[in-house]
């Protein structure tokens, strides 16, 4: 049993990044409500990721080099143009899912990397993978960290954010170049079903049960590296796909969450409805 733990050292310590990291920037995500952005993202980076294995260049890099641009497009205020932002991200997304597999159809091996692209191979992450996504996520997490209050009052108020002299504009530029980075480096390995799937289900479990933003991060963090761990193990006894196994862990985890605390709710209308007389 240890000998094949030592043999996922670096995939585990990898899930256990990206887990946290994204977890993390998810609860913002969800609180700007603007989801929908994560998977655009995810799609973006999947393309870049089809175009550098097509050209043998460095996928990461690829990636990165085009979702960088797109969260930059996508950082402007479309509030005041007649085009919602919906409906670019929309054509962003139709754009970048068709590239993706039009990509992969020039690849003699089209199928296989479209799976990889979409699905990743976390489990078979190498130490490489690992450094590198370190190297670059761990810079983005102290920096998320250290502008976590201006960030957090720019989504939940910005206009009061702007009386009070907080950049918006500039912190919401940030943090979507934030997360077009962490998208990017997590779809090389996790692919970006995974990716999207810790943008939005640990987050929501923070938010359904952290009453302080603090242990909203903490839960969906922990949330995160919880279904990681029991997914790579359940994927690894089983031979499942790995992605597909963290992610049906995850919504099958919320499904259950989200009874229990819906039973918990009505337990207590009732006892507080029917006290117990003396």
């Amino acid at each position: 049993m240890f000998e094949s733990l030592s043999l996922f050292t670096y995939p585990i310590l990898l899930g256990v990044l990206i887990a946290t990291v994204s977890s993390q920037l998810g609860v913002f995500v969800l609180t700007k409500r603007v989801v929908f952005i994560g998977v655009t993202l995810s799609q973006v980076s999947a393309l870049g990721v089809a175009i550098a294995l097509l050209m043998k260049w460095n996928p990461q890099l690829c990636a990165i080099g085009l979702s960088v641009p797109i969260a930059l497009l996508l950082a402007f205020p479309f509030e005041t143009t007649r085009i919602p932002r919906d409906t670019i991200l929309g054509i962003i997304f139709i754009a970048a899912s068709a590239f993706s597999i039009l990509v992969m159809a020039q690849s003699a091996h089209g199928l296989q990397q479209v799976k990889v692209i979409l699905y990743g191979n976390l489990l078979f992450a190498s130490k490489q993978d690992f450094w590198v996504s370190l190297s670059l996520l761990l810079p983005v997490l102290v920096f998320f960290l250290l502008g976590l209050r201006p960030t957090l009052f720019t989504f939940l108020d910005r206009d009061a954010a702007q009386v009070t002299g907080v950049h918006t504009a500039a912190w919401e530029l940030a943090f979507f170049l934030v997360l077009a980075l962490v998208i990017s480096v997590s779809t090389k390995v996790t692919g970006a079903l995974l990716t999207f799937c810790y943008l939005v289900i640990g987050p929501a479990v923070g938010l359904l049960f952290g009453n302080r933003f603090p242990t909203t991060l903490i839960i969906s963090s922990f949330f995160g590296v919880a279904i990681t761990l029991a997914g790579m193990a359940l994927s690894y006894i089983k031979n499942l796909p790995t992605s597909h196994t963290i992610a049906g862990i995850a919504a099958s985890m919320l499904v259950v969450l989200l009874l229990l605390k819906f039973l918990y709710r009505l337990l207590r209308t009732h006892t507080l409805s029917n006290p117990l007389k003396d």
